[in-house]
């Protein structure tokens, strides 16, 4: 075993047998996140300072998946579906957008190409369909 190693080892077990003898409402308050473990250094008197957290980038509004589906499904042209989609996350709206409209096994595919492959196995086909019927304007 690498001295490395042998060191995490030795680390992990002085913190598990520290962490079996805290009170429960510790061990709960730590497994909350609402209490911190910290360290004072050999020969100090005072915990290491801790940054002050970064403030977390606040997440927008849940998408109605539905919603923008049906938009998708009933839009005009390719570009108003790619509108539609743009702003969208890969994880999970993208993903969740692409199995109501039964866009399947696209679910490795970079965000640009997943919008390419929703837009075109919805509206897309719908256009080229019309098109061979002879019932299309351009442009489509």
């Amino acid at each position: 075993m690498s001295d490395s190693r042998k060191q995490s080892v030795a680390i992990l077990t002085r913190v598990a047998e520290f962490l079996q003898n805290l009170p429960e409402e510790q061990l709960t308050e730590l497994e909350a996140g609402t209490a911190l473990l910290t360290i004072i250094p050999a020969g100090a008197t005072e915990p290491l300072k801790r940054p002050a957290p970064r403030p977390r980038a606040s997440r927008a509004a849940t998408v109605d998946v539905a919603k923008v589906a049906e938009t998708v499904r009933t839009a005009v042209t390719r570009e108003e579906a790619i509108a539609a989609l743009r702003s969208l996350r890969k994880d999970p709206e993208l993903k969740e957008i692409a199995v109501l409209l039964n866009v399947n096994g696209m679910g490795n595919l970079p965000k640009d190409r997943l919008v390419d492959a929703i837009v075109e196995a919805t509206v897309g086909s719908r256009l080229d369909s019309q098109a061979i019927l002879g019932g299309a304007t351009l442009p489509y």
